[in-house]
Order: structure tokens, then C-alpha cells, then sequence
């Protein structure tokens, strides 16, 4: 049995294109919206202005990222990607040599979970085509 590659209108709604990368949309949305909450908590709570703009930003460019990957995803996943492995650094020395479980834990979690879902993202895309099986009577036709 052959493979026919399935190219125009029908190709973006296949398994393994784009439109069925909405769940990698929603992290990210997520992720930006938990991380602009805590820089917003961090401020209220002890007038941190370094957390507001930090976690304001790391939030912002998340979201601008995913939005950016509507239309051209290597560039704005690598947006979401960059910003989330900074925050991710950020919070690595607290964790690990302070061993500040809040925030620093649960950003730095949250922020791998997120890169983790870039990386799953990305080799469930990797392919731009879909191989779809047809018979082989169709093509002799």
C-alpha cells in the first residue's frame, strides 16, 4: 500500500499540524498569566517592583510568543522557549543552593513543565506534510 501526501485546505487539520497545537497554546497562555499573577502577587504583598516587572515580562513575552506561533511557530515558540528558560535560570540558584521552595520551587516547576511541553510540541511538529495511506487501485486510475 502507498502513501499519498496530503498537501492545501485539508492538510492544517490533520493529526501532526498545526491546528492540533492549540493545547501547547493554552500552556503557554497559562504560564503567562500565572507568571504576570506572581509578579503581581510578590508586588502587593512585599512592594517588590523587581517581581512585578519580572514576572510582568517573563508573562508578556510568553503570551506575545504564543501569539506570534499563529502565524510563524518557529519563531514565536522560540520566543516562549527563551523567556521561560531564563525564568527558569532566575530561579534555579534559590532552589538549589537556598533551597527556597516558594517561589523560586514553584516557578522553576512550573517553567519546566512549560519547556517540557515546547519540546513535545516540537516533535509532535516536525513534519510539515501527513502521509495518509490510499490504495493503490486510486493511483492507477
Amino acid at each position: 500500500m502507498a502513501a499519498a501526501v496530503i498537501r492545501g485546505p485539508a492538510a492544517p487539520f490533520l493529526p501532526g499540524t498545526l491546528m492540533h497545537m492549540k493545547w501547547l497554546g493554552s500552556v503557554l497562555l497559562a504560564y503567562g498569566v500565572i507568571m504576570i499573577a506572581l509578579g503581581l502577587y510578590a508586588f502587593m504583598k512585599d512592594k517588590s517592583v523587581m517581581s512585578l516587572v519580572g514576572g510582568g515580562a517573563i508573562g508578556v513575552l510568553v503570551i506575545v510568543g504564543a501569539a506570534v506561533a499563529q502565524t510563524w511557530p518557529s519563531i514565536g515558540y522560540g520566543i516562549a522557549a527563551v523567556a521561560t528558560i531564563a525564568a527558569m535560570l532566575r530561579f534555579a540558584k534559590p532552589l538549589f543552593a537556598d533551597h527556597k521552595w516558594y517561589p523560586a520551587g514553584v516557578i522553576f516547576a512550573l517553567s519546566a513543565i512549560t519547556l517540557i511541553c515546547l519540546a513535545i510540541g516540537h516533535l509532535q511538529n516536525r513534519t510539515s506534510t501527513v502521509d495518509v495511506p490510499s490504495d493503490e487501485k486510486q493511483e492507477k486510475e
